[in-house]
């Protein structure tokens, strides 16, 4: 919170991601910060409701992040659900994600994808709950072999996952974008300095 109060007064976009709960103090805190003119993005992380134990144990509750959701959202912050990674096989449940974020108060959702390291490979097998085969599947298309993963991440897409998740998103009335640079700047409504920036086709300010 310092960090954010530090540099509200240069105006630019801010943009703080959480999987915290941020209490009804905090959150007007940060609702006076963004109606005193410094635009503020936030991000809060929810991939799945009924694998988040196996996956996530030592996390919050999903309760308490829909809560944040709920908190910001009524001190006037435009808050979109981060669902990243995307993990095969343990995301299946997004239709319930994607459905609370909606009832909280979430204006969109950044729909992101997997990266994996040797580390996070060996974490996902030990969960037993992420589809092992085919992210062995999209490894072994790069010409990557699980057992020759290093710490360097490895970008996993799975487009048909992603396709799902953004038609779906949409009938609820969520606003898909696909990086977090994307939610800032229609947070903002300002467009991006990258030159490639989604956001530069899609804006309508």
């Amino acid at each position: 919170m310092e960090y954010i109060e530090a540099v509200a007064c240069l105006g630019s976009p801010v943009q703080f991601s959480t999987k915290s709960e941020i209490s009804a103090r905090t959150a007007a805190m940060l609702g006076r910060i963004l109606h005193g003119g410094c635009p503020l993005s936030a991000l809060v992380t929810i991939t799945t409701i009924r694998h988040v134990r196996s996956l996530e144990p030592t996390a919050p509750s999903v309760d308490s992040r829909l809560q944040t959701i709920r908190r910001l959202a009524l001190e006037g912050l435009s808050v979109f659900l981060f669902m990243r990674p995307l993990i095969p096989g343990a995301c299946d449940d997004f239709p319930d994600v994607l459905a609370a974020a909606k009832e909280a108060g979430a204006a969109g959702v950044v729909v992101g994808s997997l990266r994996v390291s040797k580390k996070i490979y060996r974490r996902l097998k030990q969960a037993k709950v992420a589809d092992i085969e085919a992210i062995d599947q999209q490894l072994r298309s790069r010409s990557i072999e699980p057992e020759a993963l290093t710490e360097n991440q490895v970008d996993i897409q799975d487009e048909p996952l992603r396709a799902s998740i953004v038609a779906k998103a949409e009938q609820l009335g969520l606003t898909t974008v696909r990086r977090a640079c994307c939610a800032n700047a229609w947070c903002s409504k300002l467009p991006c300095r990258k030159p490639n920036c989604l956001m530069r086709h899609l804006a309508q300010w």
